[in-house]
């Protein structure tokens, strides 16, 4: 893999990557946790879509993005911070287990409010080995 950056990304700027943010993390979120999978369709593209705009475009947000080095539209993954709260993180799944994810979650994350299976694999993984998980599970931060 070639280098990779790990930006903020500004409100003023957030126009060419929105749409992809908004669809990646739609679909990684319905068809990556089985709760959301058991979701109505109708509701939750139109619910999600909304409850998912307005956190992007809420006061505060910070939006990361890791993009190869020398070409910012070669999206990597992205994170989704309000506050100390991590909203969402993505990784494209043949760019995994770089430390990529890691490298997009702020230092003051405390809370995370969205799960996947996958991130409920890690989290049963640091469970079993007994190392704590110093983040705590708020889906209505």
């Amino acid at each position: 893999m070639s280098s990779y950056r790990v930006w903020a990304l500004s409100h003023d700027k957030i126009d060419p990557y929105f749409n992809m943010l908004m669809s990646k993390w739609l679909r990684s979120l319905r068809y990556g946790n089985s709760y959301f999978k058991r979701i109505d369709p109708p509701a939750y593209w139109g619910n999600y879509h909304s409850y998912i705009f307005n956190i992007l475009n809420g006061p505060g947000t910070d939006i990361r993005l890791a993009t190869l080095s020398e070409d910012d539209d070669v999206v990597l993954g992205f994170s989704v911070c309000q506050e100390r709260c991590l909203d969402y993180v993505w990784v494209h799944n043949l760019q995994r287990k770089q430390g990529i994810g890691k490298a997009l979650i702020p230092t003051k994350v405390d809370t995370y409010s969205h799960i996947t299976n996958l991130a409920d694999e890690i989290f049963q993984y640091y469970k079993k080995k007994k190392t704590p998980i110093p983040w705590k599970f708020n889906p209505f931060y």
